[in-house]
């Protein structure tokens, strides 16, 4: 598709609008008039012809598949391809999923002469985690005189995926294993004193007379005290990664989660 510049509006309204003013005013440099204004078409067309060829020899590449993270700038990277080496000025838009926002429209690059391939970045957020596909790259290149801009759809597909903010999501975790969100030093309720033997210490004024080590006690000379192990409650947090990462269903993963929490649970049971 070839569109109209301002600057072949310009060169209109300054050729063929004054020459048509004189022909009507003054007949006899009508042949004139249609001369100037004849050469300011043909001038035209052939322009617009020669930006029908703007796009031979350029393709665009794209990565097959583009990772990015929720919510973190990402980039875009592209491959301008420039088979005939000439300088050129193009002007490129991205179909860009709706769930991905992009604060640049439009991009103009420079292609140099000489260079087969140019880079380009683009910058974008993605909101959404999911898999999105970019189907096509919107070109425009102007005419060598600049009357014209050519436009044209360009092949270029590739597949975005986005995936968890994983700092958002490690701070969200920290605040779940942190009891729920109050940081700091916390007390856990103790079930009893525990009977589990652990060791001895010297006697401390309070301890019970039921945990005085007497045999211990005679061959020291001095009160030595038992001490046991004092049991706890836990609480257990279970983490499934079923993400497409994982290469899981959700119904493999807890099944598997299952097996290794029993597994070591009879380790552990003596």
């Amino acid at each position: 598709m070839i569109v109209p510049q301002n600057k072949l509006l310009f060169w209109f309204a300054a050729v063929v609008l004054p020459f048509a003013l004189l022909a009507a005013v003054e007949p006899a440099t009508m042949l004139i008039g249609f001369i100037f204004i004849g050469g300011f078409i043909v001038v035209a067309l052939a322009d617009a012809w020669r930006a029908t060829s703007s796009f031979h020899g350029i393709r665009v590449e794209l990565p097959d598949v583009a990772r990015m993270s929720k919510d973190r700038e990402s980039r875009l990277d592209l491959r301008i391809g420039n088979e005939l080496k000439q300088a050129r000025t193009l002007r490129l838009g991205l179909a860009w999923p709706r769930e991905i926002e992009s604060a640049q429209e439009d991009m103009t690059v420079e292609l140099p002469a000489g260079s087969e391939w140019s880079k380009l970045s683009w910058t974008c957020v993605p909101r959404k985690r999911g898999s999105f596909p970019i189907e096509s790259v919107y070109a425009e290149s102007a005419s060598p005189l600049g009357f014209w801009a050519a436009r044209k759809t360009l092949p270029g597909k590739s597949e975005v995926r986005v995936y968890p903010n994983l700092l958002t999501d490690r701070k969200n975790l920290a605040v779940l294993f942190l009891n729920r969100g109050a940081f700091g030093l916390h007390a856990q309720r103790q079930v009893g004193k525990g009977r589990d033997f652990e060791k001895l210490r010297e006697y401390v004024p309070g301890d019970s007379f039921d945990e005085i080590h007497w045999k211990a006690t005679a061959r020291r000379a001095r009160p030595i005290t038992k001490v046991f192990q004092i049991e706890k409650t836990q609480e257990i947090y279970v983490v499934i990664d079923a993400s497409r990462l994982s290469a899981r269903t959700p119904e493999r993963a807890i099944v598997s989660s299952q097996r290794s929490m029993a597994t070591d649970a009879g380790q552990q049971s003596p």
